[in-house]
């Protein structure tokens, strides 16, 4: 069957979603740290592979921003606005802010290596070729990004033109910082840039810094995913496929990744994994930040 792909420009679910949403921040807004999630807020999870036993979930905690304002300004604390269980934005600094897990045994010797597609998925998806996991729907954080103020563009594409000319499209969008925030067991919260989680095979360079050393771009963008005809119905294809923010590109991807990676190993050699001695444990808490980059 084949499938018909349109921007999201005219998507309407996604944007009354949003609509509705930022209508309703100025009535919800906090002075807090992030929201203490209610117990079972988290979406139920499907049990995975047997080798993988479940981690046990945990509300993840409040916590209040690191500052050190000046005697003349007053402590800056995001004012964070719950969208849904374990998804808030913080509206005035232009954040998203999204629950999620580390969902595989990266540190255990007896895994076999695992090569790194993405840095984000959705649960029940591809969580062996990823850092993190969210229970968090892809079309909700879309929604979140759209109500802090960006637009999304397209994903990048890697195939052949109807001439035959094989191409490597990378995403279109406005630049987005990501970051994860990871609890040590002393509560203190630590904001890591996840391409410190993913070195080379050969030689353990991180990522990183093996692509600035050759003067190409790293950078992540708001692509926005697309909508899709399946059976008679559109649907939102990172709903379907998984992919929250890329490292390779599937052309449905919320968040696009540059460098153009591709997934297939006939086009790219595998040579990403995830760096063990830094990824947390297998189940740990994290929370993903998403904000522009100015």
């Amino acid at each position: 069957m084949t499938l018909h792909t349109r921007r999201l420009a005219a998507r309407p679910f996604v944007l009354l979603s949003a609509l509705l949403l930022a209508g309703g921040l100025g009535a919800c807004a906090s002075t807090t740290g992030a929201p203490e999630q209610p117990e079972g807020g988290q979406p139920v999870l499907s049990p995975p592979p047997p080798s993988q036993p479940r981690p046990t979930p945990e509300p993840p905690r409040a916590t209040r921003e690191p500052a050190t304002p000046s005697a003349a300004e007053p402590p800056s604390v995001p004012a964070w606005v719950e969208l849904s269980p374990g998804l808030r934005i913080d509206r005035e600094r232009r954040i998203v802010e999204f629950d999620g897990f580390v969902p595989w045994q990266f540190k255990e010797p007896e895994q076999p290596i695992t090569f790194l597609e993405a840095i984000v998925c959705k649960t029940d998806s591809k969580e062996h070729e990823s850092l993190v996991a969210t229970g968090v729907r892809p079309s909700a954080i879309h929604g979140a990004l759209l109500a802090i103020g960006l637009e999304a563009g397209r994903p990048g594409r890697i195939g052949f033109t109807p001439e035959g000319e094989f191409v490597r499209e990378g995403p279109t969008g406005p630049r987005v910082h990501v970051r994860v925030l990871v609890s040590d067991p002393s509560g203190e919260t630590k904001e890591i840039d996840p391409l410190d989680w993913v070195v080379n095979i050969e030689d353990g360079t991180p990522l990183r810094a093996y692509y600035e050393d050759r003067d190409e771009r790293v950078a992540w963008r708001f692509a926005g995913s697309v909508e899709r005809d399946r059976a008679g119905r559109m649907v939102y294809e990172a709903d379907v496929e998984g992919v929250v923010i890329a490292l390779h590109t599937f052309g449905s991807a919320v968040v696009g990744f540059e460098p153009v990676l591709s997934p297939d190993s006939g086009v790219d050699e595998p040579e990403w994994i995830a760096n063990v001695d830094a990824v947390p444990d297998f189940g740990a808490r994290v929370r993903v930040r998403i904000r522009i980059d100015e």
